[in-house]
């Protein structure tokens, strides 16, 4: 039997748009695109194609610098570029929406109650992991004036990610009392399984 929504779903939520990140790096000063794709994780499917649009808007402009043996393309953020980016920068922000892999396997454990467990421990992980990540990040970052606004991104990641391994924590304990008082069964999984 199916779980049916009766509450409408939200509509999907855009996806971050690569060019926005693209000009806020812009605005500190000019880049090539190796130095755009090591400030974020963006592949280059999308960076390049991405800088080819803010060029041909007119947001970007590209020159070529000559280092060693390579040549390079360096953009840097035009007077458009950076009225495009604080128009953007004061509109709201779409709500989130994560797609994550865990959950949506999490989701079906009641299949295999005990691989849920699991899962919930490497979420846990995955979570302690991205909080000492953080950590070290916030250690390395240097002072100036842009890091006031830097430092609170950082401690919304660290507080949100401490509060996820805290409560993975707690789930897991009580996915392993009600695994083990019902024999290896999470109440309900026998009833579904029955049915199909």
């Amino acid at each position: 039997m199916l779980f049916k929504l009766k509450t409408q779903e939200p509509p999907e939520p855009p996806r971050l748009d690569v060019k926005f990140p693209i000009l806020g790096f812009l605005m500190e000063s000019a880049m090539t695109g190796y130095d755009l794709k090591r400030c974020f994780r963006e592949s280059d499917g999308s960076l390049y194609p991405a800088l080819r649009t803010l060029a041909a808007r007119g947001l970007v402009r590209m020159r070529t610098a000559r280092t060693k043996r390579r040549t390079r393309k360096v953009y840097a953020i035009t007077d458009a570029g950076r009225e495009w980016f604080l128009k953007t920068l004061a509109e709201p922000s779409p709500p989130i929406f994560v797609h994550d892999e865990s959950s949506v396997k999490l989701y079906f454990a009641h299949h295999q109650p005990e691989v849920g467990i699991t899962h919930i421990q490497w979420m846990r992980e995955q979570c302690a992991q991205l909080a000492a990540f953080l950590g070290r990040i916030e250690d390395e970052m240097p002072e100036n004036p842009a890091s006031h606004y830097r430092r609170v991104v950082l401690e919304m990641g660290k507080r949100i990610t401490a509060f996820r391994v805290d409560m993975l924590a707690e789930i897991a304990a009580r996915a392993r009392s009600a695994l083990s008082s019902t024999g290896g069964r999470i109440a309900g999984s026998k009833k579904l399984a029955e049915q199909h």
